[in-house]
């Protein structure tokens, strides 16, 4: 799988911990290298996709893109359906809707202003906490550093 983050310090863990909840990690990050030597601001990560029974082919696919805090990035890899970017399942597209779906909840009817349950963290995916206080998030060197 390739992975592409704009942001050149995100925190390795942190992308880490996230692909986790999708597929199981066979083979920690590396950078990719042009000819040149020079990263290209994508990841190579060895990954096994896991099994989905409710899924139509039994398989569960990570979304194509996906956000950590402010940091977005995108996922490709061999084999990749085209999946909706309002539910994130195969099939269809998000202008075939001709309703809302909420981000949130990704039921139908309204959008995630009007939604009444709390939004999932974007790292581990839990409802209760946003990524800037997830329990799974990489401690930076200044909260280690930091004072009790």
């Amino acid at each position: 799988m390739t992975v592409h983050v704009y942001n050149q310090h995100i925190n390795i863990q942190d992308l880490t911990t996230f692909l986790r909840r999708h597929c199981t990690v066979t083979k920690e990050p590396s950078r990719n290298l042009d000819s040149d030597g020079i990263w290209d601001g994508k990841w190579t990560v060895m990954v096994k996709l896991k099994e989905d029974p409710v899924a139509p082919d039994g398989i569960h696919y990570p979304p194509s893109s996906f956000s950590l805090g402010s940091d977005s990035g995108y996922l490709y890899y061999h084999g990749k359906p085209k999946l909706c970017n309002k539910c994130s399942k195969p099939g269809h597209t998000a202008k075939d809707y001709t309703v809302q779906v909420c981000k949130n909840c990704k039921r139908e009817g309204h959008t995630a202003r009007a939604c009444k349950e709390e939004a999932p963290c974007n790292l581990c995916g839990a409802v209760g906490h946003r990524f800037k206080d997830c329990p799974q998030r990489a401690k930076s060197y200044a909260q280690v550093a930091k004072p009790p």
